[in-house]
């Protein structure tokens, strides 16, 4: 897991590449949510549609845009994988950590 660095309020794109054993044409949505914890979104790129590819073969990309938090802090960054009737098929917990910051980082390699 890594820590992605953001400033407030500013939207990003996370780019997902989905692989199921799903048959080929099903109807998903896929979200990136950013939240204190696993269901509790405060911000999301709301669901986005995509039709899968072949079983067990990665589908194109599919962009999802996340505006990042107002608050700065540490948030988990969670993907959901929903069928047509907006069910969740799975989620991936902690796939990374967002750390919202309004400073200055200055590194120094020695």
């Amino acid at each position: 897991m890594s820590l992605d660095v953001f400033q407030p309020t500013i939207s990003h794109v996370a780019s997902v590449v989905v692989n199921t054993d799903l048959p080929q044409g099903t109807s998903c949505s896929i979200e990136v949510y950013i939240g204190p914890a696993l269901g509790t979104k405060t911000t999301t790129s709301n669901k986005v549609s995509f039709t899968t590819p072949a079983a067990n073969t990665n589908s194109s990309p599919i962009a999802c845009t996340v505006p990042m938090p107002t608050t700065p802090g540490q948030y988990g960054e969670y993907i959901a994988l929903y069928d047509a009737s907006g069910n969740t098929l799975i989620t991936w917990t902690n796939v990374n950590q967002a750390l919202i910051f309004t400073g200055t980082i200055v590194v120094t390699w020695g």
